[in-house]
């Protein structure tokens, strides 16, 4: 009764009510427990709490959801009321961890910063709405993050603006794409996490230690939960390309034929799966921010 009473309170000066109101409000809670203490030994105290719960208009903060978007410039967070449809709190702050380029076309993230700035945007939130039910994830996508067995980031994120699909091999003179193309008749573009690493891999560029890759928005998920694999929605897995959206699975019989190496693909899902906990709040999947957008 004493967390219910809290609780209450605490949902009363979040709507802003007046003291006086708040101050009567408190004299029919104490009403509110002699009448759960009679029913308590009537057997009934489940059904009355839950009537008088509704009578008292309580609710609890559980309609408080927290999203945070690891976008390519900025990464935002903001806190919804879900019930009134309403914006409780927002965030923004500059990304600023695109690596030096050695090459015109590389477009290469510092994976520790965008941790780093968002874990403190997720906490600032959590400080101003410590009752949130939820924190969700969107951010950019195509991009990937190379992980080691141990679930660890191993390389720097390879962002969707990153060309090296479109280079032309010396050899070949053709460009990895173009080569795709004519062995596969499938068409995609420079940035797609799949093109990035078959770039790589063709060039030697793939850590030693990696094991498998998600984006960043996954990876995040993954630091905030302690997780040691990847779990990636079916919207961030088609934006790697190679992937077939019927089917809602990765196009291993194409990537076979073009010799992609063992690396472990993530798994996938199609719900809105629950990664874990961070303190002590779900943290669930990560969507693409296109998806998340509507």
């Amino acid at each position: 009764l004493h967390i219910l009473h809290e609780r209450y309170m605490n949902r009363m000066k979040y709507e802003n009510r007046h003291p006086v109101h708040m101050s009567a409000r408190q004299d029919r809670f104490e009403d509110f427990k002699d009448y759960v203490e009679c029913a308590r030994k009537e057997g009934t105290v489940g059904t009355v709490i839950k009537i008088c719960a509704d009578d008292f208009s309580y609710r609890t903060d559980e309609e408080l959801l927290q999203k945070i978007d690891c976008g390519t410039t900025t990464i935002s967070g903001v806190v919804l009321d879900v019930e009134k449809k309403q914006v409780v709190e927002t965030r923004t702050i500059p990304n600023g961890s695109f690596l030096p380029k050695r090459k015109d076309w590389e477009r290469m993230q510092d994976v520790s910063v965008i941790f780093k700035k968002a874990r403190v945007l997720v906490d600032e939130l959590l400080d101003c709405c410590p009752d949130c039910a939820s924190i969700g994830l969107t951010g950019q996508m195509h991009g990937i993050v190379y992980l080691n067995a141990e679930g660890r980031s191993v390389s720097p994120l390879y962002t969707w603006q990153d060309g090296r699909g479109n280079i032309c091999d010396d050899k070949t003179g053709k460009s990895l794409l173009k080569e795709i193309e004519e062995k596969c008749q499938y068409k995609a573009a420079s940035g797609y996490g799949l093109i990035t690493h078959l770039y790589n891999e063709k060039h030697h560029l793939v850590p030693i230690e990696a094991n498998t890759f998600c984006t960043i928005m996954d990876y995040l998920g993954m630091c905030l939960t302690k997780r040691t694999h990847p779990l990636v929605h079916v919207s961030n897995a088609a934006s790697f390309g190679f992937f077939d959206v019927q089917k809602k699975c990765f196009e291993t019989d194409w990537l076979n034929k073009i010799r992609m190496d063992t690396i472990r693909l993530p798994e996938i899902c199609e719900d809105m799966e629950v990664l874990g906990m961070y303190k002590d709040i779900p943290v669930t999947v990560a969507i693409g921010d296109n998806q998340a957008s509507f």
